[in-house]
């Protein structure tokens, strides 16, 4: 799987208004993936430059508009930034949730030790003993109070 991703603004002829401008749209393609979103913007397609995924022109609606474009360029290569730094893969999935700010539950050490717990339990007389699953809970109790006395929290993000 490549970290890699590709970035096209396109004016999309076929959704034009009453007025004769275009929308504009983004598309992502990573591993032969595509997510295309709408940014709101709207353009007259003769200012369309496709080559260049950018309007013509040197006016003030051009720059502006040209600007916004290369904040959302940004905004995906600090995402594709992120997925790599948190070791994620660059796929469209992991794209697309960063995009729409879609935040995984994150995962709770308390939680993640009572799984623990409960599985140890169920394997008592076969892999464990019951001396052994006591301990268990033991450091669990241990876990959580050091958590509340220390930190005054119930439970802590892994």
């Amino acid at each position: 799987m490549s970290n890699m991703i590709k970035i096209l603004f396109y004016a999309r002829k076929s959704k034009s208004n009453r007025r004769g401008l275009a929308p504009i749209y983004f598309r992502i393609t990573a591993d032969g993936q595509r997510f295309e979103t709408a940014t709101a913007r709207f353009v007259e397609i003769k200012n369309w430059s496709q080559d260049a995924g950018k309007i013509m022109g040197s006016s003030k609606e051009a720059k502006e508009l040209n600007e916004f474009l290369d904040v959302l360029r940004a905004k995906a290569f600090d995402i594709q930034k992120k997925l790599i730094t948190v070791g994620l893969a660059v796929s469209i999935e992991n794209f697309e949730r960063q995009w729409h700010g879609v935040e995984e539950k994150s995962k709770m050490l308390l939680e993640i030790f009572q799984t623990r717990n409960d599985q140890v339990k169920v394997l008592i007389g076969h892999q464990y003993s019951n001396a052994t699953w006591r301990r268990y809970v033991t450091s669990l109790d241990h876990t959580r109070r050091f958590l509340d006395e220390e930190y005054q929290l119930s439970d802590i993000p892994v």
